[in-house]
């Protein structure tokens, strides 16, 4: 079977992702949280059978703890050896230069700036003793792009522990982040 691995899937992917995770803060109140991973995923017609990129997205999504998508560390040394996030700029940035229309120009640079780095606050959950957490900086997704103001705070329900006020303040602090360094 034929790998899949070019730069037009990775595009694809990350199309995809990006609308399900904005998705999930548009009027649901069902925010979302997922990770981009890498590795191998073996099918036929039949079946398919879960092998290291299920495992990959599995640990990369669990171990979040916002409402966001990130770039598992695996999908980020994959990207990063072949140059999709070098490809991924400078495809818009030559769109951006050859692209007259200012409403065109808008667009281009929202899709351009879908993928962005961020402190991604993650969690250890062992199976006996405490939450322990951490962060690790990494490539996300920037679900704000096309949203109103505020969709991080009105998606929530009121949070009823610790674990859950932390996954909203972290949502937060996404939101104001983000929209501070994308105006």
């Amino acid at each position: 079977m034929k790998p899949i691995n070019s730069f037009d899937h990775f595009l694809r992917i990350v199309e995809a992702s990006h609308r399900l995770l904005c998705s999930g803060f548009v009027g649901h109140k069902a925010t979302l949280r997922g990770a981009i991973g890498y590795g191998d995923l073996i099918c036929d017609a039949n079946s398919i059978w879960i092998d290291s990129a299920i495992e990959d997205v599995y640990a990369g999504e669990s171990s979040q703890v916002w409402s966001g998508c990130s770039f598992t560390s695996a999908c980020e040394s994959f990207v990063l050896e072949n140059r999709y996030m070098s490809m991924y700029k400078y495809c818009f940035d030559i769109a951006l230069t050859q692209e007259k229309d200012s409403h065109k120009l808008k667009n281009i640079e929202k899709i351009r700036r879908r993928i962005v780095e961020y402190t991604i606050p993650e969690q250890f959950n062992p199976k006996v003793g405490q939450v322990k957490y951490s962060e690790r900086k990494g490539y996300v997704l920037d679900w704000t792009l096309n949203l109103y103001e505020g969709a991080g705070v009105k998606a929530f329900a009121d949070a009823t522990n610790n674990h859950a006020k932390m996954i909203i303040k972290n949502t937060k602090s996404f939101e104001v982040c983000t929209r501070a360094n994308n105006r």
